[in-house]
């Protein structure tokens, strides 16, 4: 016994003497978040960053970028945030994180080419024509897309590596509470995007049918049941979330006109997807639903299998007449799990339309109804396939078209390609239903159409 104690302690001694690992790529803007290689991922000197690693505390720390000292701000065992010193060069330096003098391997990260990152305010209605100020790290923002609509703003160096970002909303801002905001810099390039609530002056913010159940905090169940046309041939899948989520829930409402930009890099699969990777993204803790989620469309079924907790999907094979959400009623089943009890309730599929591509990011689409929305989609990955972009737009579906702005272009990598996706999406959730555990379930169908495209930057 008192060997295996020596030994113990032994290997404990040997883990403390280890140095800390910084891992490569996880120096970030600690707003925006953006990965490295993608456009606006460029750190900014003076700006707040954030980097993930092993035993980066505690015990005496220090953090080097270029052989300059960067002030601590906060520190973890497993996340540093740092000021970056004012004096560094644009370029590739080296960052070597020092735990009582125990140094890391040096990582590579790139000073210049960065975009304003704006942090989550607290939830507060601002009110046309009232004063906007939102805190923000990284390159100075010289705009403010809000909703669609374009807002000139002033800045204030609040100091310690973050500005405030100042604007008057004007009476043309949409209303909503979760109305999308994307700051842009001087080169055009956007940083991350947050949902605000806009209402008007002494009235609550105005809810729509999708921020009422999706951007509510509480216990949420999401199904989603997909179609997808690319080079002539029909996909069908199928995704469903069960979530537990807080009070710093959001939902961006879907405004026609407006724009929201998503990156994602963590398991990223270019060849897989969208639909699964994008809602498996949702913030919330996982809950138990059950082992799988049934889709039946007559006799033959299909189970969406579980892939993370409360998270199922599947590609749903086709029936041997043709695609398998082919028909009238599709029930959705499940037995329930330790968190989430039994549901059942039916769905049709959503008509189709057609779409196109006239030129690489101007669409056009027609025989999409008036109770849907046409959600336009811009995906594009970096060169390795380690970094997604993902834009997506609103747009009124009588509108027949829709062109992606230029500051939504300037965020996207320059791979060649992009996939460029429209989808017709219920105006309201198509079914709600009840199951022991959720405070709201919601179930919908989509329709969507894949092209890809060649980008010329």
């Amino acid at each position: 016994m008192l060997r295996h104690c020596i030994w113990i302690l032994a290997g404990s001694g040997l883990l403390a003497q280890q140095p800390p690992v910084v891992t490569v790529d996880s120096v970030r803007n600690s707003a925006s978040r953006i990965a490295p290689g993608l456009p606006g991922a460029g750190l900014q000197p003076g700006s707040r960053v954030v980097m993930g690693g092993l035993r980066l505390s505690p015990g005496a720390l220090r953090v080097e970028v270029g052989g300059q000292l960067a002030p601590m701000l906060r520190s973890a065992p497993e996340e540093l945030e740092v000021v970056l010193p004012f004096g560094l060069k644009p370029g590739t330096l080296p960052l070597v994180v020092s735990v009582d003098g125990r140094k890391s391997k040096p990582v590579p990260v790139v000073i210049g080419s960065a975009s304003p990152g704006l942090y989550e305010p607290e939830r507060k209605a601002l009110q046309r024509g009232g004063l906007l100020s939102l805190v923000s790290t990284g390159a100075p923002a010289v705009a403010l897309w809000m909703g669609g609509i374009r807002v000139a703003v002033t800045r204030h160096a609040k100091g310690n590596g973050t500005d405030e970002v100042r604007a008057r909303v004007p009476a043309a801002v949409p209303l909503g509470c979760g109305v999308p905001v994307t700051a842009v810099g001087a080169d055009g390039v956007p940083g991350n995007t947050i949902a605000l609530a806009v209402s008007e002056k002494g009235q609550p913010c105005r809810e729509d049918a999708w921020t009422s159940v999706l951007g509510q905090p509480g216990r949420t169940g999401l199904i989603v049941l997909a179609r997808s046309y690319q080079d002539g041939r029909a996909t069908d899948e199928g995704a469903a979330l069960f979530t537990a989520r807080g009070a710093e829930a959001s939902w961006p409402t879907l405004i026609p006109g407006s724009c929201g930009l998503y990156r994602a890099d963590e398991g990223f699969d270019p060849r897989g997807s969208i639909l699964a990777q994008m809602t498996g993204r949702v913030p919330g803790e996982g809950l138990d639903a059950g082992a799988r989620i049934t889709i039946a469309n007559g006799p033959q079924a299909r189970a969406l299998a579980v892939r993370t907790p409360g998270f199922y999907t599947r590609t749903l094979d086709p029936l041997p007449n043709g695609p398998f959400l082919e028909g009238g009623r599709l029930l959705v089943q499940s037995t329930g799990g330790r968190a989430v009890g039994g549901l059942s309730f039916v769905l049709a599929m959503a008509p189709g339309f057609s779409a196109g591509a006239t030129t690489p990011l101007r669409v056009t689409w027609a025989g999409m109804g008036a109770d849907r929305l046409a959600l336009v989609g811009v995906t594009a990955s970096d060169a390795s396939n380690r970094a997604m972009v993902m834009a997506l737009c609103v747009a009124a579906p009588e509108a027949g078209q829709f062109v992606v702005p230029a500051w939504v272009r300037a965020a996207l990598p320059d791979t060649g390609s992009a996939t460029v996706s429209v989808a017709s999406i219920p105006r309201a959730p198509e079914v709600t239903w009840k199951a022991k555990g959720l405070d709201r379930g919601v179930a919908f169908t989509v329709q969507a159409r894949h092209v890809i495209v060649e980008l010329k930057h």
